[in-house]
């Protein structure tokens, strides 16, 4: 994966918070305290049952939220959770764990991961962005990142795997967002021999 590829990604999932939620008209909204519900952190919130969205908004009318999801999407039917943002202020943030989760309804398996601070995906200690496959379980894609950049100390900063059995098919070493060597698939033996 080239670094044009894994920045497009990168900014791809930037963009899925703001680009769904305003798609849903739940980026940003306009606060009348007269007539918004407001709950017990001061938050305002939208809900629409028929959809399973529910969003919380500071009094600027930014997504916002600091002890839970400030966007949750439950599947209308069952009522499961598939997804939940946890922003500050309308950016992607949350200290303690993944700012973005999305399950599969029917397996119940968390697909993706999206670890995010200051409204930058970032997680030192784990990679920041994981998504797994549905059925399997199986982590196929996992990016470690520092302020937004790929970068990983000891290790490839990017993993790709295959869904079935797990083995590597791709790793790619980044330093400061600046990548300094892959391996191909034939390096695993899940690709085609020299």
């Amino acid at each position: 994966m080239s670094y044009s590829i894994l920045k497009s990604a990168f900014n791809a999932s930037a963009r899925v918070v703001e680009a769904v939620a305003s798609w849903l008209g739940l980026a940003t909204i306009d606060i009348d305290p007269a007539t918004a519900a407001v709950n017990a952190e001061g938050l305002f919130v939208r809900a629409d049952p028929a959809t399973g969205l529910t969003g919380y908004y500071n009094k600027q009318g930014q997504l916002h939220r600091e002890n839970g999801p400030a966007l949750v999407v439950r599947d209308p039917v069952s009522g499961v959770v598939t997804a939940e943002t946890w922003c500050q202020n309308g950016r992607p943030w949350r200290d303690d764990g993944p700012a973005e989760i999305k399950r599969d309804a029917e397996t119940g398996v968390t697909t993706f991961e999206g670890w995010w601070q200051g409204g930058k995906p970032q997680r030192l200690d784990g990679p920041a962005e994981i998504t797994r496959d549905a059925k399997t379980g199986v982590a196929t894609y996992e990016a470690w990142r520092k302020d937004g950049q790929p970068h990983r100390d000891g290790g490839p900063a990017l993993t790709v795997r295959d869904a079935d059995t797990g083995v590597a098919t791709r790793e790619e070493y980044w330093q400061d967002g600046e990548q300094v060597a892959q391996r191909p698939a034939r390096s695993f033996g899940g690709g085609p021999k020299p």
